[in-house]
C-alpha cells in the first residue's frame, strides 16, 4: 500500500490531469451578433452569408440580424461577410470577449452592371461600327467612374465598434478590430 502523502499527491495529479482533459473536451464558445444593412439605402439585408473561415456560418434572417456561435476562435480567424454582387468584407475579431456585438455591418455594391446593347452591325456598315465603338468607350468610362466612386466610399467609410473607429483595408477587404483608427 502507498504511503498517505504519496497517495494524496497522486490523487491531486489525477484530478489536475482530468480537469485539463475536461477543459479541452468542452471548449468555450463565443457568440458573434450583428445586423447587415445596405450602405446606400440604410435598409436591412436578409440572406447574407456570415462565416468564420469556412468553419461555421449562418445566414442573416429576414430582418438582417445574425447570431453566430463559434468555438475556439484564434488570432487568425476572420468573420467573412458575403452577398451577391457586394464588396466582400472581412472582420478580424478581438479575442478577449465572449459575446461580440458587431452592430451594423454595411454591404457596399461592387458590381456596376454591364450594358447588353448590341448594334448588330453589318461588316460594311462603318457608321454603325463607329457608333458601337463610341458606345463601348462610354461604357468603359462609366464602369471606371463607378469603381473610382466606390473606392472613394470605401476609403472614407469608418466603422464604429466599442467606442473606437476603424477603417477598411482595401487590399485585404478587412476591418481589423485589434487595430484602431483615430
Amino acid at each position: 500500500m502507498l504511503e498517505n502523502g504519496t497517495y494524496k499527491m497522486n490523487k491531486y495529479i489525477s484530478i489536475l490531469i482530468l480537469s485539463l482533459i475536461c477543459q479541452n473536451c468542452f471548449p468555450q464558445s463565443k457568440i458573434i451578433r450583428g445586423h447587415i444593412f445596405d450602405y446606400k439605402t440604410n435598409s436591412r439585408v436578409p440572406g447574407t452569408l456570415i462565416f468564420i473561415d469556412s468553419i461555421r456560418g449562418v445566414i442573416s434572417d429576414p430582418s438582417g440580424d445574425f447570431n453566430l456561435k463559434v468555438y475556439n476562435v484564434s488570432k487568425s480567424d476572420t468573420v467573412r461577410i458575403r452577398y451577391i454582387s457586394s464588396f466582400d468584407l472581412n472582420i478580424i475579431l478581438p479575442l478577449n470577449i465572449d459575446t461580440i456585438e458587431l452592430g451594423g455591418i454595411p454591404l457596399f455594391d461592387d458590381y456596376p452592371g454591364y450594358d447588353m446593347t448590341d448594334y448588330f452591325c453589318k461588316w460594311y456598315d462603318f457608321a454603325c461600327k463607329r457608333r458601337w465603338k463610341k458606345h463601348m468607350k462610354q461604357e468603359q468610362e462609366r464602369i471606371m467612374k463607378y469603381y473610382l466612386d466606390q473606392k472613394k466610399i470605401f476609403e472614407e467609410y469608418v466603422y464604429y465598434y466599442n467606442g473606437k473607429y476603424y477603417k477598411i483595408n482595401l487590399e485585404t477587404h478587412c476591418i481589423d478590430l485589434s487595430k484602431r483608427f483615430d
